[in-house]
């Protein structure tokens, strides 16, 4: 999963954000999930990954059992 850690206000983050996009709907990145969240609307999120400026980007790999 890569978590995009943004905000509206953001000019970085309007930026990077049709690389994003395109990444998501990529075939060569299908295995992986593409997820966005605003740190205005959920800061409690950005606070648990440690988040402290934008964009921030945070690959998360599932465990193999």
């Amino acid at each position: 999963m890569v978590i995009e850690f943004s905000a509206s206000w953001c000019g970085p983050c309007r930026f990077i954000e049709p690389v994003f996009k395109e990444m998501a709907s990529s075939s060569s990145f299908s295995h992986a999930d593409f997820v966005k969240i605003d740190v205005d609307e959920l800061p409690e999120v950005a606070k648990t990954f440690g988040v402290e400026a934008m964009p921030t980007f945070v690959l998360v790999r599932a465990s193999r059992r």
